[in-house]
């Protein structure tokens, strides 16, 4: 299963219109191939209300996803995807060349975390961290994994947080 709510508190190029472009793309891909190619079942879902306490993602991890978790490999969360990173100076953001710090929040599972990286290490990508999904900062990994792993489904939550989209909430 793969999640990423659509709406946005602005513009929402990062926050959050690219983990949705990133979703479909892997549709995209996925549906591309023969059935026999792909590595199962694959589920596809666009959530609402996240700045109203997360109330579409909460209704798929509490109503919709109780009645198939057992058979899911895997969940993950997208948001807040592909933002590029940014300096300040003179009290503007100046943009750089290179994407902002991804943090890939896994859950506490060997091989799983392990697979994630191993992944990630292949894919060469800069400036990404694996991180566990709760710690003594987070008891939930933020965004849309908090939400999914709020309800006991375990989550895989890609994300990026460049410092022009934070507020005071996070």
């Amino acid at each position: 299963l793969f999640a990423a709510h659509h709406d946005s508190p602005g513009a929402g190029a990062v926050d959050d219109a690219a983990s949705l472009v990133a979703m479909l793309e892997l549709a995209r891909h996925y549906s591309s191939l023969p059935v026999s190619q792909r590595p199962g079942r694959m589920v596809f879902a666009c959530t609402t209300g996240h700045y109203d306490g997360a109330v579409g993602t909460r209704m798929l991890a509490q109503e919709l996803l109780p009645r198939w978790r057992y058979k899911y490999r895997g969940i993950f969360a997208l948001e807040q995807l592909g933002a590029r990173a940014a300096r300040r100076e003179d009290g503007r953001l100046i943009p750089l060349d290179e994407p902002a710090r991804q943090d890939v929040f896994v859950p506490d599972h060997d091989r799983l975390r392990a697979a994630v990286q191993s992944a990630l290490e292949a894919a060469q990508l800069p400036n990404t961290l694996v991180v566990p999904d709760k710690t003594d900062v987070f008891a939930l990994p933020p965004g849309v994994g908090g939400a999914l792993c709020s309800a006991g489904l375990p989550t895989v939550q890609f994300m990026s947080a460049p410092p022009y989209i934070l507020t005071d909430e996070d």
